[in-house]
């Protein structure tokens, strides 16, 4: 609708960090359903639960570092060295 007189509001900017927090919960989901299923197809429950956790959490954790690292700016390629600074002792250079 190209004379509509609404407007999109402004994005908010947190897509990224919504779209992190859910690849991370659903990664310890899956692998948690996975640990199960191999618990029921072997009969080792529940070892392969509690390794299928640990996967899960270890993704968590690795997946939300990533996205606050994303979100605020701070990772490794972005950091760039701080400026030169000069006393005032030096006086000016001319």
């Amino acid at each position: 609708m190209k004379g509509s007189s609404s407007q999109r509001p402004p994005a908010s900017g947190f897509g990224p960090a919504y779209q992190g927090g859910l690849e991370a919960g659903l990664g310890v989901i899956v692998s948690m359903g996975l640990g199960l299923w191999a618990d029921s197809h072997f009969g080792t429950s529940p070892l392969w639960l509690f390794v299928g956790l640990g996967v899960g959490v270890g993704s968590f954790a690795l997946r939300i570092t990533q996205v606050v690292r994303k979100t605020s700016g701070i990772a490794q390629h972005d950091r760039q060295p701080p400026p030169e600074q000069t006393s005032e002792r030096d006086g000016p250079t001319e």
